[in-house]
């Protein structure tokens, strides 16, 4: 195995073509990851998260009794870039539909991560997200350093990737597809969508290069997707093959402990990713449908007796009857429905609501009787 190539290197080098610079970094990336999975148990390494903290926790941990959300998303993105070895960026218009963004940057000045924060639609959170470069290049151990940062800020993963390197040919795009043709990717009895991309004609193998088999879908909450990696660097004969599992809290919560336990939750997504490990580690499935919908219902119910209840009883005192909830419905009816449901079913939704009433009801105080 060759030596990294300096930092230093791959930016001071004069006249080289944007191909070069790419094979020059794509090196360095291979080094990397080969010395990351060396230190792993399997050699499964996270390749991005995107996670969200509540603002309350935010205070607590700055120990604050209040602050503007813009100087809290620069408290956050000042401590991220402490906790990965980079230092803090510049602020940006925000993303994701909050109000502010900071960036992390690199030692180049390039943005690795960010932090966004502010936005009467984010719910009092702020979103934490780090690219495949910050995972790459951040300071070793960097992900039970930020497991211990968060654990205190009940953190939410949106999203994590997580990777196994197959650097001298070990595996191939072809070897992945017969998997799939052979049922190491069915579930109860059910063989997920697959997609194909790279460049030719389909027809001759040979010529074929930036090849990638994809296996199920984003909107699922749950994809893998194996590719030709070198040749994302212009290294058209290097056998380095990528095989990456995506996690999203669509109808599914994906636990924190995912960044410190990579493995269990990389052999969990399906059989194969069990299968292609080195060693066996615990098969840790991430449970989906009714038991993620009473939980999601239940923390949006006491979302809503928590923080919008105040709201409606202060309207309703002002009010003379109820109609104005009626009116309110019909107002906005036609928009979406919140994003926390959105990946349920809307018959989870429509039983968890309505036993939350049930239960309201039955609350209710001896003789009491809705106004009119």
């Amino acid at each position: 195995m060759t030596a990294p190539l300096s930092n230093t290197g791959v930016n001071n080098v004069r006249g080289l073509t944007r191909d070069e610079r790419l094979v020059l970094e794509g090196g360095k990336v291979k080094v990397l990851c080969a010395e990351r999975q060396q230190d792993g148990a399997s050699g499964v390494i996270v390749d991005y998260l995107r996670v969200t903290v509540r603002r309350d926790a935010v205070l607590s941990l700055a120990r604050l009794s209040d602050s503007d959300d813009e100087a809290l998303t620069r408290y956050l993105a000042f401590g991220l870039a402490g906790v990965l070895g980079f230092t803090l960026g510049e602020s940006r218009n925000g993303r994701d539909f909050y109000d502010y963004t900071w960036t992390v940057n690199n030692e180049f000045d390039k943005e690795v991560a960010s932090v966004s924060g502010g936005g009467v639609t984010q719910r009092e959170t702020f979103c934490l997200t780090l690219k495949g470069e910050a995972c790459t290049f951040a300071a070793k151990g960097w992900e039970k350093s930020l497991h211990a940062w968060l654990s205190s800020l009940d953190p939410r993963v949106t999203r994590i990737d997580l990777a196994r390197d197959y650097l001298g040919g070990e595996l191939t795009i072809e070897e992945v597809e017969g998997c799939y043709r052979t049922g190491a990717f069915d579930y109860r009895n059910r063989r997920p969508s697959y997609t194909r991309h790279g460049s030719g004609d389909g027809h001759d193998r040979a010529r074929e290069h930036s090849r990638t088999f994809q296996v199920g879908q984003r909107e699922s909450g749950k994809l893998m997707r194996a590719y030709e990696k070198g040749h994302a660097f212009k290294m058209l004969s290097d056998p380095w093959v990528r095989v990456e599992v995506e996690l999203r809290n669509v109808n599914r919560i994906v636990p924190f402990d995912a960044l410190i336990r990579p493995a269990d939750f990389f052999a969990g997504a399906y059989d194969f990713c069990q299968w292609v490990l080195d060693k066996k580690p615990e098969a840790e499935r991430i449970p989906t449908g009714k038991a993620v919908g009473e939980r999601t219902v239940s923390r949006f119910t006491r979302w809503l007796e928590n923080v919008v209840a105040p709201s409606i009883r202060a309207v309703q005192a002002c009010a003379d009857s109820a109609e104005w909830a009626d009116l309110l419905t019909i107002k906005h009816m036609d928009r979406r429905i919140p994003r926390g449901l959105s990946g349920l079913s809307h018959a989870k939704v429509r039983d968890g609501l309505r036993e939350w009433i049930h239960n309201l009801s039955a609350a209710a105080p001896a003789g009491y009787a809705p106004s009119m």
